[in-house]
């Protein structure tokens, strides 16, 4: 450790504070804050590792004129030793030290204190250390006040003040201090903070020792590198990047901090099935970027080496707009078995409350050796303290790729969260929660009771929604009842997360190995078949369906038709589609044999054919005037199909659903509105649904613990799809967009059993069709009922 001389270094008195000693100090009328810096000391010849961390605290007691108590607050702090370079040397010292005793400063915490915000105006105060590591010999306290000072205390203030504090005082001056003017000089000490003398006498009620504090001119603080301007990546720490609805092509920039080359991989998760898509790319220190154009949804990076990424979004005319992801922040509580956290339940209107924790695991440095379980206990705390309900809970320690803690002592890894929810009764009035083994992160929200969901579609499905920020919340966030403590004591810290890829679809539907069921409305319905071509609408289903049409041509061709099933015959369905209105002549025949012959006036139409055997035959098939023509039941590998969608007439009053679900496990059930307005500029409908069954009534009963929540009454403002049109069968002209599809989770928190699900519009530019649906993995089961026929 380098040596340095009086000169260097800035002096200031402070009080010593010891476990039995304090120091008094008198607040001047006037003051708006006060500013209490601590330095805790340790003996000089001890080990000056930077990375080392001591822990200390104080205690700070408000007075009263008449000696009562505003403010009696314990803070603990996390402090560490900074060196600094001389210039003009190689040696390294500390920033602060002392040159009449063998000890030394740590670098200084601070406490500020808002007068304003007190209930009453303190007129003492009172500093006193309560505990520390066991090497802090003693702590040094200054105290400093702020508050309007006169126009002669400035004077006097200006001419007393060294040449080297006037100086730092007006650095950010555009003239040098002998040019600087009476109304600068006011400006600058209108507010200064000035150092307050403990009372009493020096010797005898108290210590004094002088601190010198390195000028921040010329030296430079080691070991502090400062990093490149992006988001940091790193085999621990992946980064996402929300893409706009329309795609968008963006240019990556890797900087990598200590390798010489890394491999990133990307992953994009568009919307809906099968929209994803995947790649490697090999960067070095000289070649550290790349282009991707992907459409919207979600793009996924992650690097074997620590680096800090930018991202460009290229533009039509070459521009480019800096859209680097930046992290999310909020606040959450650490809690431990020692340190519990709770949090207030208040019921509006003595209603039940929908109460949700989210809960994290602190892990071990990278989060390698990470623990293999982590127990917490979760408490329902009734109006008079005693303790309603207990549940034991398991916070796996999953590594997060995605979340991280600042922390005083470095960032925190962190567990995937876990979520817990209730519907808690007027008698719970809080609720607890502890860490039992390891540390754990918590945040707590709630919303009231059947609160309405609103939700825009499909704005709200794309995270890079211009106007994401104007959506409703889901839940609000609560403190802690002893929030400022929390606070103080370094427990309540903040979250960086990242948004995080969607769930995994299951790899039974991406095979195809699936069954689709549609639901018919309870009670008197209308409806129409739509045809819409399949490729759009859900992965190809392994098998052949009925509902599946297959474009053939006028005239002669020869087909495979497959019978559904065990069966050898089956009966096909002919679609004919025109634009005009008019007689028309359509005639089939099979093998050179009719099959059927009508005569129709209409521009579309559906002609059941009879009964035939599967197998290869020659089909024949002539409209007069023409017209395009589909059947189903055939064999087409290379040809993808239209479906034939029974959807139900949608304008006004309520359409209800009986919905059955199977499992107590998530089930998400599709909405899809299909709108008759041609309007070049798409409208939007607002839609009202709400579930109604025993199993509401159940989870109500159940108070909680539920791993996921179901929204129950939900308000959905739909943005018209336009663009293509699709027929409506039966009608003479009317068409139909590919639809908007709205996703209503049913979650674990409902328990199998038969639900209604109530639908109504509230608003509509035009007609509408809806299709409400549930795609289930693997095969459902069916009834075979078998029949002989004769078949051609």
């Amino acid at each position: 450790m380098g040596q340095a001389d009086r000169s260097t270094g800035d002096p200031a008195q402070g009080v010593v504070l010891t476990q039995t000693n304090n120091a008094r100090f008198v607040i001047p009328v006037g003051s708006t804050q006060l500013r209490i810096l601590t330095n805790a000391n340790i003996p000089i010849n001890l080990s000056h590792d930077p990375e080392t961390v001591w822990r200390y605290g104080v205690k700070v007691t408000l007075l009263a004129v008449d000696g009562s108590i505003i403010l009696d607050h314990s803070y603990h702090f996390a402090t560490n030793l900074s060196l600094f370079q001389d210039p003009d040397s190689t040696l390294l010292q500390p920033i602060s030290r002392y040159w009449d005793t063998p000890l030394q400063p740590l670098n200084s915490r601070a406490i500020l204190i808002k007068l304003d915000t007190l209930r009453a105006y303190p007129n003492k105060v009172i500093v006193k250390r309560i505990d520390g590591d066991p090497t802090i010999t003693d702590v040094v306290a200054r105290m400093h006040c702020k508050r309007v000072q006169s126009l002669h205390k400035i004077n006097v203030m200006w001419q007393r003040m060294r040449s080297e504090t006037k100086e730092r005082l007006m650095q950010s001056n555009v003239y040098p201090v002998p040019l600087t003017t009476e109304s600068e000089i006011r400006n600058a000490l209108a507010w200064y903070w000035e150092q307050l003398p403990p009372e009493g006498m020096a010797g005898r009620d108290f210590n004094k020792r002088v601190i010198y504090t390195h000028r921040t001119r010329g030296p430079r603080e080691i070991n502090h590198d400062i990093a490149p301007e992006g988001i940091p990546v790193s085999p621990y720490l992946h980064a996402t990047l929300p893409l706009p609805e329309e795609g968008a092509t963006i240019s990556v920039a890797f900087t990598l901090l200590n390798a010489e080359a890394a491999t990133v991989t990307w992953f994009w998760y568009g919307k809906g099935i099968g929209k994803r898509s995947s790649g490697i790319v090999k960067l070095t220190k000289n070649m550290g970027h790349f282009d991707l154009n992907l459409g919207g949804g979600l793009l996924e990076l992650k690097s074997t080496e620590a680096a800090v990424l930018k991202v460009n979004r290229i533009m039509a005319d070459g521009s480019k707009i800096d859209v680097t992801p930046k992290p999310n922040q909020s606040r959450s509580y650490m809690s431990t078995a020692k340190t519990p956290i709770e949090f207030a339940v208040r019921h509006p209107a003595s209603a039940p409350l929908e109460f949700l924790l989210r809960i994290r695991t602190v892990l071990p440095e990278n989060g390698d050796n990470r623990p293999s379980s982590n127990p917490a206990v979760i408490q329902l705390i009734t109006d008079n303290g005693t303790v309603q309900k207990e549940i034991p809970i398991q916070v796996p320690p999953e590594r997060s790729y995605y979340d991280q803690a600042l922390h005083a002592d470095g960032d925190l890894y962190l567990s995937e969260p876990i979520s817990r929810y209730f519907l808690l009764p007027p008698t719970v009035t809080a609720i607890r929660i502890a860490g039992l083994k390891h540390p754990i992160m918590v945040n707590a929200f709630n919303r009231p009771f059947q609160l309405i969901r609103h939700t825009r579609v499909p704005e709200d499905y794309y995270q890079d929604s211009p106007d994401k920020a104007s959506s409703q919340p889901n839940w609000f966030p609560l403190r802690s009842l002893n929030h400022k403590n929390h606070e103080n004591d370094g427990r309540f810290l903040l979250l960086r997360t990242r948004s995080k890829p969607p769930r995994p679809i299951n790899p039974a539907i991406i095979e195809g190995n699936y069954s689709w069921e549609s639901y018919r409305p309870v009670g008197p319905w209308n409806a129409r078949y739509l045809l819409l071509p399949k490729a759009r609408l859900e992965p190809q289903k392994t098998g052949l369906s009925a509902a599946e049409f297959y474009p053939i041509t006028n005239g002669r061709q020869t087909v495979e038709f497959v019978a559904p099933g065990t069966r050898n015959n089956l009966s096909p369905t002919l679609i004919f589609l025109s634009k005009t209105s008019e007689p028309r002549h359509i005639s089939v025949s099979l093998d050179e044999r009719p099959l059927a012959s009508i005569e129709r006036y209409s521009s579309r139409g559906e002609l059941p054919l009879p009964l035939i055997s599967a197998g290869r035959h020659t089909l024949t098939v002539k409209t007069t005037p023409p017209a395009i023509c589909y059947i189903n039941h055939i064999n087409k590998p290379d040809t993808l199909p239209f479906l034939r969608r029974f959807a139900f007439t949608f304008n006004q009053g309520t359409t209800s659903f009986s919905y059955e679900k199977k499992k107590r496990e998530r089930e998400l059930v599709m909405l899809r509105i299909y709108s008759t307005d041609e309007n070049p500029t798409p409208g939007r409908v607002r839609v009202r649904l709400q579930i109604d069954g025993t199993g509401i009534h159940d989870r109500s009963m159940a108070i909680g613990d539920f791993p996921a929540w179901t929204f129950i009454i939900r308000t959905f403002d739909i943005r018209i799809r336009g663009g293509e049109r699709f027929p409506v069968l039966g009608t003479q002209s009317e068409t139909v967009d590919m639809g908007q599809p709205v996703f209503v989770p049913l979650n674990e928190d409902l328990p199998p059993g038969r639900y209604t699900v109530h639908i109504s519009i509230d608003e509509s530019p035009g007609n509408a069709y809806i299709v409400l649906s549930h795609t289930r993995p693997g095969t459902a089961e069916k009834r075979k009922i078998s029949m002989e026929d004769d078949s051609l």
